[in-house]
């Protein structure tokens, strides 16, 4: 190769990049950052109130365990029972011991939701 053609090469990789990147960023010389989440400090007692979650409404589409397992308010035993098996299979414990820490708490955290909806949901069985 010659230098002139190893010239051309790099010339040509510098302007596509330009024009690509000037594509993407719609003439941007920066792209625009998305504002980063609020962190909290976990030697606080209480996060923040912008790093709060806002509360979840779930009178106006039925009962929370129906909204936790995925199923009408009117589901029978045998529907509520197959959406648990369904629901607990995807976050059991056992099966995110391989993953992260932040993941098998969050697995946790869910799990323990879909049995207390399950739980609230077999009550009304009785």
């Amino acid at each position: 190769m010659t230098p002139i053609e190893l010239l051309v090469v790099v010339v040509g990789l510098v302007v596509g990049y330009v024009v690509v990147t000037r594509v993407l960023y719609k003439g941007d010389d920066t792209p625009e950052r998305a504002p980063r989440p609020a962190t909290v400090d976990p030697r606080q007692s209480e996060p923040p109130p912008e790093a709060r979650p806002e509360p979840e409404k779930y009178e106006p589409f039925g009962p929370r365990w129906a909204t936790v397992l995925g199923v009408r308010p009117d589901a029978t035993r045998d529907e509520v029972s197959a959406a648990y098996k369904r629901k607990i299979s995807e976050y059991h414990p056992d099966k995110t011991t391989r993953l992260g820490p932040e993941i098998q708490a969050l697995a946790e955290a869910r799990s323990k939701e879909i049995n207390a909806a399950y739980d609230e949901a077999m009550r009304r069985f009785r």
